[in-house]
């Protein structure tokens, strides 16, 4: 009998402590470790530690095991042909470093073969199944599934086949599982598809209608997951990361050639605030420009006239979503909120409209019509601004998103979204509307998987209706625009609706122009973060540095890893003050100057 362990931290001593893996020939009344000769690492964080989540038994051969080490970014799969007695190392995943870069630390892991996966594997193995009749293995990792078909020799990535003649490119099999946020086609060029996914899946280009993808987006931090794309020309695009409320930015990709090109834009150094500290939840670049960007970012708005070298913040905490462009005129666009939704008129003015209260996702038709994909308020549902007046389409409360036929404004689809943290799930799928949203089909019937968070029609090929499902893949439906219907589903907006979606009253905003010339002069004004020093190195530009003895006695700064946060109205002066210390040669001091607010101090700690 053998039994597998984790890592896990000793409640008495609290340390962290590697897994093993252990046997018993007493039927459980005495164990003893097999794995003494696996060499183990053991850190400050459990994912970080040596931990093994499984031990298989070849059914053909009783003294063939395999396990793997789950430390992340070290998974190293390990083959014994003895029981357990000896261990031979096998196969790894590609190690990664904290700044999502191939590791230069030759001691980390023993050079071995490594499999080439479509996602970056950090080789967390679950379960592993053996088939002696014909030799193969199967592996289930967290990202895909792993097959051998020489009884663990060599290994393949059974979720995306790679082509023999393009070994760039992969082709799906159905196995991938990728939690999908944004599906998006070129309106330039008809065959190139976008994905956009959670995690590790980020970003997939296809420029053959979907046969073969290429991965993008992994070129600075892979696990950030994508959330949102904007295509302004053939040859460029601008996606939004941070899928998890962290790990934020904004890269530029350029399409243009077979190999592409990204650029990534991120923290300080952009303006931007700190990317482990952040999300982007939309961006949006008009037609035919590559200068002219906007982005949300963790509820603000953000513009750069650059490229995005220098980013401007032009609504501070004003709980935004989504971006919404006005086809009619690429430089107006629309912005949800929690609070009021916007209209960016010219891309000089700021106007509240008011709305459902509802960051979610929108679009605009062809008529300029903006409709919200509203499920996190109280109203949820499907609603529509035109010409000064909100009316609410259908009361979905689980809508995730929604688009409109380019061409044919009247059609109107809907995905469904339910997370799946509960045990009964409560997306309805499908939901389309062939004459302007007074009545709803449900077109789910021999659809796999409802649970989608985005769905578009093909803005060259109106009949092809994309959905992009969470963790059950791309899909495409045809609908031809002459396949009118009257669907059994209605809702009919009501007077209380439109009373909820009045204009909260806020402060006039000044032009926009205004607020870009007030921002650059509080750049300018603010000193430049210290150099050098605790923090400074790679790794802790994206982390938080150890706090040690003596930082608080050094320079008259504060040191450029901790984090601060102003609430409040005034000013508020954080800094070193080696007038009045206590116990050291200097004391940390946080005074306000005009104005009544709070002042709130954290400090991200590493103690080593």
């Amino acid at each position: 009998l053998l039994l597998s362990l984790g890592a896990w931290k000793d409640e008495e001593s609290g340390k962290i402590l590697p897994g093993a893996i252990y046997a018993t020939n007493s039927g459980g009344l005495r164990w003893f470790p097999i794995t003494s000769d696996i060499p183990v690492v053991t850190q400050k964080q459990l994912s970080l530690t040596s931990s093994f989540a499984f031990v298989a038994i070849d059914p053909a051969n009783p003294k063939h095991l395999l396990t793997a080490d789950h430390a992340w970014g070290r998974g190293i799969l390990y083959r014994s042909l003895d029981a357990g007695a000896h261990w031979q190392p096998i196969l790894q995943c590609p190690p990664f470093s904290l700044a999502g870069k191939p590791s230069t630390d030759s001691t980390q892991t023993p050079k071995l073969p490594q499999i080439n996966t479509a996602f970056p594997e950090t080789f967390n193995v679950n379960v592993c199944l053996f088939n002696p009749k014909q030799k193969t293995v199967l592996l289930g990792t967290e990202e895909t599934v792993l097959i051998s078909r020489d009884n663990g020799e060599t290994w393949n990535d059974l979720g995306a086949l790679t082509p023999e003649k393009q070994p760039g490119l992969r082709r799906g099999t159905g196995l991938g599982g990728m939690l999908l946020n944004c599906v998006r086609i070129s309106p330039f060029e008809p065959n190139t598809y976008f994905l956009l996914g959670d995690d590790s899946a980020m970003g997939w280009l296809s420029r053959d209608a979907g046969k073969h993808w290429q991965p993008f987006g992994r070129s600075f931090w892979p696990w950030s997951g994508a959330v949102d794309i904007s295509i302004p020309t053939p040859d460029h695009a601008f996606i939004a990361t941070g899928a998890f409320n962290r790990n934020g930015s904004i890269i530029a990709l350029e399409t243009g050639n077979e190999k592409l090109k990204e650029t990534v834009f991120h923290s300080s150094e952009h303006h931007l605030p700190d990317f482990l500290r952040c999300s982007v939840s939309s961006v949006y670049c008009p037609t035919n420009q590559t200068k002219l960007i906007w982005a949300v970012i963790s509820g603000s708005l953000y513009q750069t006239a650059d490229g995005g070298k220098r980013w401007n913040c032009i609504m501070r905490r004003a709980r935004l979503g989504h971006i919404a462009a006005d086809p009619r005129n690429p430089n107006t666009f629309y912005i949800t909120g929690q609070k009021n939704a916007y209209r960016i008129e010219n891309g000089t003015r700021i106007i509240p409209i008011g709305g459902p209260r509802s960051a979610g996702k929108a679009v605009c038709d062809a008529k300029g019509r903006l409709l919200v994909a509203a499920p996190d308020t109280t109203k949820p549902g499907l609603w529509r601004y035109n010409q000064g007046v909100w009316e609410r389409l259908l009361d979905e409360p689980f809508i995730a998103d929604v688009t409109t036929d380019p061409g044919h404004p009247e059609r109107i689809a809907i995905a469904t979204f339910d997370p799946p943290t509960h045990d009964i799930p409560r997306q309805t799928g499908v939901w389309l509307s062939s004459d302007d949203g007074k009545t709803w089909l449900n077109a789910s019937a021999t659809l796999p998987f409802l649970n989608a968070k985005s769905i578009c029609f093909h803005p060259r090929q109106p009949e092809k209706l994309f959905l992009a499902t969470w963790g059950g893949g791309l899909y495409v439906l045809n609908w031809l625009p002459e396949q009118q219907f009257e669907g059994p589903r209605t809702y009919r907006s009501t007077h209380e609706d439109r009373r909820f979606c009045y204009v909260i009253r806020e402060r006039k905003r000044p032009p926009i122009a205004t607020l870009v010339a007030q921002r650059q002069k509080e750049v300018q004004a603010t000193p430049p973060p210290p150099t050098g020093g605790a923090g400074g190195d790679e790794e802790n530009q994206y982390s938080p540095g150890p706090l040690r003895n003596g930082d608080m006695e050094e320079g008259a700064l504060l040191p450029n890893f901790w984090i601060s946060k102003w609430i409040g109205s005034g000013k508020i002066i954080i800094r070193r003050d080696l007038s009045t210390a206590q116990h050291g040669k200097a004391s940390l001091m946080i005074a306000t100057v005009g104005g009544r607010g709070k002042a709130q101090i954290s400090q991200i700690m590493n103690i080593g």
